[in-house]
């Protein structure tokens, strides 16, 4: 099924935001271009200090990617040397690409030459088959979070350029391929981050390791729809998407039945993630400060408190402050 056959319905604009964002939000006011380099830029870098078990400094992560793309001289040349050197199986790849290119010229000088029909078919099959076995190829890579943001910062230097050339429209484009490569990162904690988590501690991480890593990506994905001015009852809101979200099930399973003692049977999930989140976001050492986690929550929850008109009623010092 090719695109324009996919089917549609139709859509309807909601209601803009009370403060313009670079983020698109269906409403009938698009963010301006400037806010989306803010947005993408910013979440590049919280992507790098919240991924990451020891990230190097944002600067340096910065000047490496212009090394390189100064070397490559455009995003794309960049991304594709940077792909090529992660993928384990590039030459697989490489060969195959070459086998159809061969094959497309085969078919093609059967029908100059006018081969019989028979020959003409045995070329196409084989045109086929190879391109099956292209599609089916997956690619074998250990690929950590610097890698794929080193690309997302070529793609927005690039787009940068572009804008500063008065070709937005190329900026754009390029804006796109950057928040392509930035929305890799975006994930429940992997096995290459546990692996790295690993090396660096001596230990095996637990289940309450990747609970931490998982809320640090709850907390920069939240969406505000109310002013929630109690670090506790907001922590709370946390812990029950967590446990609610499909997609972190495994890791909320893991985490239910570890070193429980029988806690599990009391209360629910949640309240448990909840009961350990809390002290996180007090503490100005541990696995809170290292995760980035404290630092992630301190900043959603003071925009939540923002948000909207202040329920002066429920107004108190905020715990998470400091």
């Amino acid at each position: 099924m090719y695109p324009s056959d996919q089917p549609l319905v139709p859509t309807s604009l909601r209601p803009s935001n009370r403060h313009a964002t670079g983020t698109y939000d269906s409403s009938d006011r698009l963010p301006t271009t400037s806010l989306l380099f803010e947005r993408l830029l910013a979440r590049i870098r919280s992507a790098h200090e919240n991924r990451n078990f020891d990230p190097c400094p944002f600067p340096e992560l910065w000047e490496k990617a212009c090394k390189q793309l100064q070397k490559h001289g455009n995003a794309t040349d960049h991304a594709n040397w940077k792909v090529r050197r992660l993928l384990k199986n590039h030459q697989e790849f490489a060969d195959l690409d070459d086998q159809i290119a061969e094959a497309w010229a085969g078919v093609q000088l059967s029908r100059i030459e006018g081969e019989g029909e028979y020959y003409r078919q045995v070329a196409y099959t084989k045109l086929q088959h190879l391109r099956l076995q292209r599609d089916t190829l997956k690619p074998k890579a250990t690929i950590n979070v610097d890698d794929a943001l080193e690309i997302a910062i070529a793609f927005w230097i690039e787009a940068r350029n572009a804008y500063n050339a008065s070709d937005e429209a190329r900026a754009l484009h390029a804006l796109l391929e950057g928040n392509f490569y930035l929305g890799t990162t975006y994930s429940p904690i992997t096995e290459a981050e546990a692996q790295r988590a690993r090396g660096k501690k001596g230990i095996d991480t637990t289940p309450r390791d990747a609970i931490v890593a998982i809320a640090v990506e709850v907390v920069n994905c939240y969406t505000i729809s109310r002013n929630i001015t109690i670090a506790d009852e907001l922590c709370a809101v946390i812990a029950d998407l967590i446990a609610l979200d499909p997609k972190y099930s495994n890791a909320v399973a893991a985490y239910k039945n570890w070193n429980s003692k029988g806690s599990a049977t009391v209360t629910s999930v949640s309240e448990r993630m909840h009961e350990m989140l809390m002290p996180l976001i007090e503490k100005k050492q541990g696995i809170g400060a290292k995760s980035g986690f404290r630092k992630a929550f301190k900043e959603l929850h003071e925009r939540t408190m923002a948000h909207g008109l202040p329920n002066k009623k429920n107004k108190v010092k905020n715990p998470a402050g400091g």
